[in-house]
C-alpha cells in the first residue's frame, strides 16, 4: 500500500506545507503546451491564498502574470508579488458573445463559476486555463466554440490526489527553480486553532489577503486526545503511543508542533 506523503522541501521559513494546486496548475499547463512566450498569464482571485502564491510561482517559471481583483487598495501589493498589471474585476468587461477578442495566453482560475465562463471567451488559441477553485460558483456556462475554434483547454487539478510520482516532482520544483520568492509577503498572519472563527468571518465578508497560517502546538496530539487510537495506559510512558502518534501526524510533520497553511481564497 502506498503512502499518501512527500517529503517536503525546506524553505526559507516553516511555511512550507502548500498543497499542489497552484504548482499542478503550472505543470498541466506546461505539459499541454503552454510557454511563456506566448504572452501573458490570468490569475483570477488575486488576493487570496493560491492567487497570491500564483502570481509568484508562475513569475518565477518565467511567465508575465497579470492579476484580476475587486480590492483596488490592494493593486501595489499584487504588483510587488509580481503581477506586471492589474485589473479591477468590477469594471472588466469580458463581453457575452461566444468568441470575444483573445486577450490572455491562458489562465489559473481560483474563483470558477461566470468567471470560468467568461475566460473561455476571451483566452488566445491554443492557450489553457487550469481551473483550481470555486470561490464564484461550481457551475460554469460556456459553449464549445472556445474549444473547437481556438482550442482552448481547460485543465482540472485534484491536488489531493495527484500522483505521487508528480507529487514528488512538484516538490523538487517548488525548492529549486518554482520556489516562492515573496512568503513573507503572501503568509499574512498566524492564528492558533481557537483563532479561526475570527478568520473564517473575515473570509466571507470577502475580506482574503493572502494567507493565515495555523499553528498546532504540541497539547493538540497529547495522547489522551487521540481516542481510539491510544492503546496504552496514562502511566505507561509515550512510548505506547509514540507509533499510533507518528502515523496520525505524518501527512503534516513529524515533529509534534506543525504549521499549516490555511487557504485563503
Amino acid at each position: 500500500m502506498g503512502s499518501a506523503a512527500a517529503k517536503r522541501p525546506e524553505l526559507t521559513r516553516s511555511h512550507g506545507n502548500w498543497n499542489c494546486g497552484v504548482y499542478g496548475g503550472l505543470w498541466r499547463m506546461l505539459a499541454n503546451g503552454q510557454l511563456p512566450s506566448a504572452g501573458p498569464i490570468l490569475v483570477t482571485g488575486a488576493t487570496g491564498g493560491v492567487g497570491t502564491l500564483a502570481i509568484d510561482i508562475f513569475t518565477r517559471a518565467g511567465f508575465a502574470v497579470q492579476a484580476i481583483s475587486g480590492k483596488t487598495e490592494q493593486f501595489e501589493y499584487l504588483k510587488s508579488l509580481g503581477a506586471t498589471a492589474v485589473i479591477d474585476r468590477h469594471s472588466v468587461d469580458f463581453g457575452s458573445r461566444p468568441l470575444e477578442s483573445a486577450q490572455w495566453a491562458g489562465a489559473l482560475d481560483n474563483v470558477g463559476g461566470a468567471m470560468l465562463g467568461d475566460l473561455c471567451r476571451v483566452i488566445k488559441p491554443w492557450g489553457s486555463i487550469a481551473s483550481c477553485g470555486m470561490a464564484g460558483g461550481h457551475e460554469v456556462h460556456t459553449t464549445v466554440m472556445p474549444f473547437i475554434i481556438r482550442g482552448v483547454s481547460i485543465l482540472g487539478i485534484n491536488s489531493a490526489n495527484t500522483p505521487m510520482p508528480i507529487r514528488a516532482e512538484l516538490w523538487r520544483r517548488l525548492a529549486s527553480d518554482w520556489k516562492p520568492a515573496h512568503l513573507d509577503k503572501i503568509v499574512q498572519s498566524e492564528v492558533s486553532l481557537s483563532g479561526l472563527p475570527d478568520v473564517f468571518a473575515r473570509l466571507i465578508k470577502g475580506g482574503a489577503l493572502g494567507r493565515v497560517v495555523v499553528v498546532q502546538t504540541p497539547a493538540r496530539f497529547h495522547p489522551a486526545r487521540l481516542g481510539h487510537r491510544w492503546h496504552g495506559k496514562a502511566n505507561s510512558g509515550v512510548r505506547a503511543w509514540q507509533p499510533e502518534l507518528k502515523a496520525f501526524v505524518s501527512p503534516f510533520d513529524r515533529s509534534l508542533c506543525t504549521k499549516l497553511p490555511l487557504h485563503c481564497g
